[in-house]
């Protein structure tokens, strides 16, 4: 059996490998992530490398398990349970008991479930340890076979982000508020932005502000891009990513579920019906606005389960290494 790396969990910055996009890992500068290496023997040897270093986890290396559990964005951030939970939380009535189905239904994202199962496929668990900034490649002998994967240790790199609820004149003349969110959901979806990006391109956002946006005339209902550009809002926040709530977003008439426009750098988004949905929007168009000097697009339309394909959490917010280097260079 030849050797080979995979992925410990989803979307947890590892490209388990194809013929375009190579197998390869980010590692935070000052942090660590996980891998999983499969087809090994008893002896595993280690190629040296000055970006990073690696060692293998098991119950008894008690130093790597509390570096793995402090360093790795995945295991410090979030745990899989609560990012299902969430999709489901403003349901009415069911939503609870929908999330608690689901949560029991998928492994957490926890260190001991992932040493559990590495030891239940007779995989390794490695934790590859970020020395400096720049790309290595982590080599591994077992055996008489190889293992090589591409590894882009990267600096964090934290991005802010203003929130702009339109209100715009109703009926009667008084203020209108569009959407059917408010700036308390702010902090969550921040939680969520980190969720989808920090473990994959090291990139942390934090919020600027998330407050009303007054528009002192009635707009339509269903607002287009044309419309929106004639407004010619200029934000003050001094936030490197502008999101809009409008309500009803038709953007250049094919009803996009959010828009980046280049020119002014804003992103403006549809209403969606939960947290998920409507953060996978903004990951995906923020992904525009990191890659806007290469004009990055959808590179891989056919692959549902990539950010820059899908606008549905379900079918996955992965983002390739290659990507990751347009939003956050080494």
């Amino acid at each position: 059996m030849s050797l080979s790396f995979s992925e410990v969990w989803r979307d947890a910055g590892v490209d388990d490998g194809s013929t375009k996009y190579p197998a390869a890992m980010m590692v935070p500068a000052t942090g660590a992530n996980l891998v999983m290496l499969r087809g090994a023997g008893p002896k595993l040897q280690f190629k040296p490398d000055s970006h990073f270093t690696v060692k293998e986890i098991t119950p008894g290396n008690k130093a790597a398990l509390q570096t793995a559990k402090r360093e790795v964005p995945e295991l410090s951030m979030r745990s899989k349970s609560e990012d299902t939970a969430g999709a489901f939380a403003l349901i009415p009535f069911f939503g609870d008991m929908i999330a608690k189905a689901f949560a029991e239904q998928l492994p957490g994202r926890k260190l001991d479930d992932a040493v559990a199962r590495a030891k239940s496929s007779s995989a390794r668990l490695l934790l590859v340890e970020g020395r400096r900034r720049g790309q290595g490649t982590l080599t591994v002998k077992s055996d008489k076979n190889e293992a090589r994967m591409k590894v882009w240790v990267r600096d964090a790199k934290s991005v802010s982000v203003a929130f702009h609820f339109v209100h715009d004149l109703g009926p009667d003349g008084g203020s209108r508020q569009r959407s059917s969110w408010t700036p308390a959901a702010a902090s969550q979806w921040m939680k969520r932005l980190n969720d989808i990006y920090t473990p994959q391109t090291n990139i942390s956002f934090t919020l600027r502000t998330a407050a009303p946006l007054p528009v002192k005339q009635k707009l339509p209902d269903r607002l287009a891009l044309a419309q929106w550009v004639a407004l010619g809002i200029k934000p003050t926040a001094g936030a490197v990513v502008n999101i809009f709530l409008v309500g009803t977003w038709i953007g250049d008439r094919n009803d996009p579920l959010g828009s980046f426009i280049k020119a002014s750098r804003d992103i403006v988004v549809d209403d969606r019906i939960t947290q998920d949905e409507i953060v996978t929007t903004m990951a995906h168009e923020i992904g525009h606005l990191l890659g806007a000097s290469v004009n990055f697009g959808h590179p891989e339309p056919a692959d549902r389960s990539f950010l820059m394909t899908t606008l549905d959490w379900r079918q996955g917010a992965h983002i390739p290494q290659d990507y990751a280097q347009h939003f956050n260079p080494i």
